[in-house]
């Protein structure tokens, strides 16, 4: 086994700069670069990033309990005490208690929500199509999300205007924990720093948000089939314990705060390719007029839709939301053969994995089509993570952002003029506004 390539960077700042400035690219192409592992420096803190999938599968599924969520992961708990920042026995038991919400009828009414929530942003996109020629995507994505999300979680008919209010608080929080997990000094949240206070105050304005809408369902009769009811009623089938009042606020504060981008930002990707690559959309419309005919996609529908499932699982594969999963070594371990010491903070990067070597000489091409055969790498592909800590909420992602594509293109042929690249926030979201042509289809 070659030693790990270790980066030297910048005297003192190590490779601080780099990071900062594109951590999602920067760790991919060192990881890439050296074999798959590699190693570098923030200041005197070392740091070690993986992309081969078998170190990957080593780091969060065969070891998962030898590397343990971190620092990265705690910073969320500043926003809620939830099954993203939770460890352990505590994390355990919530994941168990949170899986009763998660049913296949819940998936039932994640397709109706996003079936509802995508005709609201279709008429708002037809009036700025009528005015401008284009459309604002990731605007309207990021709209679709919070209807979606806010009626499944909370019931709430949620208007464009508290739409984009909260959803302005949430990317506000998103960036700034990323500016705190990337910080060469992360300040104890006590002290009253910008990031700190900035932190608080969205901590204060999600829980009003979310207070005030379960007060509004808690009046009109409280008996909707939402997650918040569902969760509420959910029951350890060990010990029988429920959540708790302030679990219950907590876990619903981490549902918004990791499902919103998340989900809008796989919808934009997938749209943005799309709308680049007009024989896989032509390829897809043709699916969908042959299930569907004219109607409306409904969540039993999805499993006849292969290539919609496969165009979704490769624009993830490009541009996957979560680009990396910290983890820290309790012990000294190794990964792939290599030590790793205690506290070294190891991260799987997923837009690494993704463009690694088992995917081929095409592997920087959209082609939806290596999804459709039976031996493509799995373990080179985790947009929703792996092992124990699998996201909760994968289905209920795949669901709404099937329908929702699925919608979209039934009624519109998709261009646009728009390249642009990626950026980091706590997702990989565009650097720069799509503008999206829409011609509608006889």
């Amino acid at each position: 086994m070659p030693r790990m390539h270790q980066e030297r960077g910048l005297p003192l700042l190590g490779s601080a700069p780099a990071l900062a400035r594109a951590p999602h690219l920067f760790m991919a192409d060192l990881a890439l670069r050296h074999g798959g592992i590699a190693g570098f420096r923030v200041m005197n803190r070392r740091v070690v990033v993986v992309a081969d999938p078998d170190m990957a599968h080593e780091l969060l599924v065969s070891k998962w309990q030898r590397f343990v969520r971190g620092r990265q992961s705690a910073n969320l708990g500043i926003i809620g005490k939830g099954l993203l920042t939770m460890t352990g026995e505590e994390w355990f038991e919530r994941r168990r208690l949170a899986q009763a919400a998660f049913t296949r009828d819940m998936l039932k009414e994640v397709a109706r929500h996003a079936c509802e929530s995508a005709m609201a942003v279709l008429a708002e996109w037809e009036d700025e199509r009528q005015r401008d020629g284009t459309v604002s995507l990731e605007t309207g994505m990021l709209r679709l999300s919070m209807r979606v999300i806010a009626g499944m979680l909370l019931s709430s008919d949620i208007s464009t205007f508290d739409a984009d209010r909260i959803g302005e608080t949430l990317r506000r929080g998103l960036e700034l924990v990323l500016r705190r997990n990337t910080a060469l000094w992360a300040a104890p949240v006590w002290l009253p720093t910008p990031t700190n206070r900035g932190l608080l105050s969205v901590r204060r304005e999600l829980t009003d948000f979310i207070s005030r809408n379960i007060a509004a369902r808690s009046t009109a009769g409280g008996d909707t089939p939402d997650l918040y009811q569902t969760m509420a009623a959910a029951r350890d089938p060990r010990t029988g314990k429920g959540f708790s009042a302030e679990a219950l606020i907590d876990e619903t504060k981490t549902l918004f705060f990791a499902g919103y981008e998340t989900a809008a930002t796989g919808m934009t990707w997938a749209l943005y390719l799309l709308a680049h690559h007009p024989d896989v959309a032509e390829r897809l419309s043709a699916e969908l007029a042959g299930v569907l005919g004219k109607g409306d996609p409904l969540a039993d529908d999805l499993p006849r839709l292969p290539y919609l499932r496969a165009v979704l699982q490769e624009a993830m594969r490009v541009y996957p939301p979560v680009y990396a999963l910290p983890r820290q070594a309790l012990e000294d371990d190794e990964i792939g053969g290599h030590p790793i010491p205690r506290g070294t903070v190891v991260l799987a990067s997923i837009n690494g994995l993704h463009a690694a070597p088992p995917w081929g000489e095409d592997r920087q091409q959209f082609r939806p089509e290596r999804f459709l055969q039976s031996d493509w790498p799995r373990r080179a592909y985790m947009p929703f993570g792996a092992g124990r800590h699998l996201c909760i909420g994968s289905d209920f992602a795949m669901t709404e952002i099937s329908v929702v594509v699925a919608m979209i293109m039934q009624r519109y042929c998709l261009s646009t003029t728009s390249v642009v690249g990626s950026k980091a926030r706590v997702t990989m979201v565009p650097d720069g506004a799509i503008r999206l042509g829409l011609e509608p289809r006889p």
